[in-house]
């Protein structure tokens, strides 16, 4: 973290130095962005393309050559342990597959079927924040009214 000090000899010159100030810290952060380096394709990258979400993922690596393939396990649909944990949780908690396909839909504007290994693993640290064991679930937000005295 940078710090920067500005003494001022008269309390009339503080809006003037703290003019100044932003001047130079604006045109420092300016030249800086103008050399950002490596920035992955938007388009492809967890942005929304035509109106559907990107696909994560590219044949070629950072350098434009082909990337190495992987291994032959088709990484794209999701396991059957995430398939499992999905449906138990969903029995458990009596949602039904509009409710799942609803939720999947507000996270990647796609049914929960259509997602892929990832979106899917997404998918269930929600469910779980939302319906699973309370070491999973999310914190109460604290209460705006006020509370009862005895």
């Amino acid at each position: 973290m940078i710090s920067v000090r500005a003494e001022v000899s008269s309390l009339r010159r503080l809006e003037t130095e703290s003019a100044r100030l932003y001047r130079v810290l604006q045109s420092s952060v300016d030249k800086e962005v103008q050399q950002v380096g490596f920035l992955p394709d938007a388009t492809r990258y967890g942005m929304l393309v035509d109106g559907k979400a990107g696909q994560n993922g590219s044949s070629k690596n950072g350098n434009g050559s082909a990337a190495a393939s992987g291994p032959a396990a088709d990484t794209t649909q999701p396991s059957d342990k995430q398939r499992a944990l999905i449906e138990k949780v969903a029995k458990r908690e009596k949602f039904t597959a509009d409710d799942l396909n609803r939720m999947a839909e507000t996270l990647f504007q796609r049914p929960l079927d259509q997602l892929d290994r990832k979106q899917t693993s997404a998918f269930i640290t929600e469910l779980l924040m939302l319906a699973g064991p309370p070491r999973f679930r999310r914190a109460p937000k604290p209460s705006t009214a006020p509370a009862a005295t005895a």
